[in-house]
Parts: C-alpha cells; sequence; structure tokens
C-alpha cells in the first residue's frame, strides 16, 4: 500500500532527513507500520539510525519489533551497529539473538569481539568467546587463545570449550600450561579432557 511503499522509499535516501519519519513510524499503532519503519532504517549506515534502532530495544516490549531491530543491525553493520549488537548480548533476554547476528556478519566483527574480550561484563566476554567458536577463522582462533588468559573461570572455560570444536593444535601449549596450573579444577580438567581426545 501507500504507507509501505514511502516507507520502503525512506529507506532508500541516502541522508539522515529521512530517519526522522521512520522514527515517527515507530510510535504508530499498527505494527506493520513499525516493521517497515524498522527494516527501512536497516538500510541507513547513519549512527544516529542506529541509536533509533537501539531504543526500540530498549523500551520495546514485542519480540517480533526487537527482533527486526536486531536484524536490521546486522543489515547496517557499522562499527556502531556491531557495538549496539555486542552490548546486547549482555541481555540474558536477547543474548542468542544478539550471538546469532553477530555471527551471521563473520570475519567483519573480528576487530570490534576481540576488543568484546576485554568487556568489563562477563556475560559479554562469554558471549564474544562463543562468536568467535562459529567464526572459521585464524584470527577468531588467535582471540580465543587470548581468551584462555581471562581472570574469570567461566570464560576460560567457555575458550576451552570452543578451541576443542575448532583447531586445537596451534592452543596446545597454552592448553597444556592450564591443564597443570589453572586455579580452577573445573577448568584444569576441561583442558585436560580436551588433550586426551587429540
Amino acid at each position: 500500500d501507500l504507507a509501505h511503499a514511502a516507507l520502503m522509499a525512506l529507506g532508500q535516501m541516502p541522508h539522515s532527513a529521512a530517519l526522522s519519519p521512520l522514527q515517527e513510524a515507530l510510535c504508530s499503532h499498527s505494527l506493520a507500520k513499525q516493521l517497515d519503519a524498522i527494516y527501512a532504517l536497516g538500510q541507513h549506515r547513519e549512527t544516529e539510525a542506529v541509536t533509533i534502532l537501539q531504543q526500540v530495544m530498549r523500551v520495546d516490549e514485542s519480540r517480533q519489533l526487537v527482533q527486526a531491530a536486531i536484524d536490521a543491525l546486522g543489515r547496517i553493520g557499522t562499527p556502531a551497529a556491531i557495538n549496539a549488537l555486542i552490548a546486547l548480548t549482555a541481555n540474558p533476554r536477547w543474548r542468542e539473538a544478539g550471538i546469532k547476528a553477530l555471527s551471521q556478519l563473520g570475519t567483519l566483527t573480528l576487530e570490534w569481539l576481540a576488543n568484546g574480550l576485554k568487556h568489563e561484563q562477563v556475560t559479554i566476554r562469554s558471549a564474544m568467546v562463543e562468536i568467535l567458536a562459529q567464526i572459521k577463522h585464524p584470527n577468531a582462533i588467535q582471540q580465543l587463545i587470548l581468551a584462555l588468559a581471562d581472570k574469570e573461570a567461566s570464560v576460560r572455560l567457555a575458550a576451552i570449550t570452543a578451541l576443542g570444536r575448532t583447531e586445537i593444535n596451534v592452543a596446545r601449549p597454552q592448553l597444556t600450561e592450564i591443564a597443570n596450573e589453572d586455579s580452577n579444577l573445573a577448568v584444569r580438567r576441561a583442558a585436560q579432557n580436551i588433550l586426551k581426545r587429540v
């Protein structure tokens, strides 16, 4: 219909003037119109578009709208959008959706995932490990090896598990050290078990 076509056209406009009417459309009582607005926002690469989509994720109770906003951030794929998805992994309700969106971006996200491994929140660092495990790239493996030195046992354990599902030969020295010396029994045993399998 006409409203749908208008919102899609705003998604194609190559400047930020289109963002204000798209933001207004998010206040509509029509779910279809809101979804169209979110899709159109996903065509824009401006930081302001990312901010609007983050607002949707923060305040909206509709699973359909939040998932649409996550998908839109994935399509945008800018550093701001990637960082917004990384932050989302701290929210238990949307953690898996954030991980999936970041995993689908693949190697484009490696630099930001590496930064995410330094985040103060353990849940975000653990999520970064899960994503890196899904990216079949040598740089992802190197980041998983770095995660073996995380101060939190849960992150180290996640990194060991992730390396056990990929190529562990490059991590054998670190895993051997962990198997012998890690302060956490569960972490030591996980490393020992993986080393026995290969």
